[in-house]
């Protein structure tokens, strides 16, 4: 998979400023074109904050990066 068509999307679910629709929508449309989506949505949380910075979410961003950013 083409690096450019991979991305990671986080958004919480108790966000007044985005809602998240937009990104299930814009997950949707990615995976219809073919991209590699993945949909990370915190619950509890609004738009950015201490749950964006949770050790368990960076582990699963870290992880991401390290399937998708590895050199081959």
């Amino acid at each position: 998979m083409n690096v450019l068509s991979t991305l990671l999307i986080v958004h919480g679910d108790e966000d007044p400023t985005v809602p998240l629709e937009q990104s299930t929508a814009f997950q949707a449309r990615l995976l219809r074109a073919g991209a590699d989506s993945t949909l990370h949505v915190i619950a509890g949380a609004g738009h950015g904050g201490d749950a964006f910075l949770a050790p368990e979410l960076r582990a699963k961003i870290g992880a991401f990066f390290a399937l998708h950013l590895k050199r081959s």
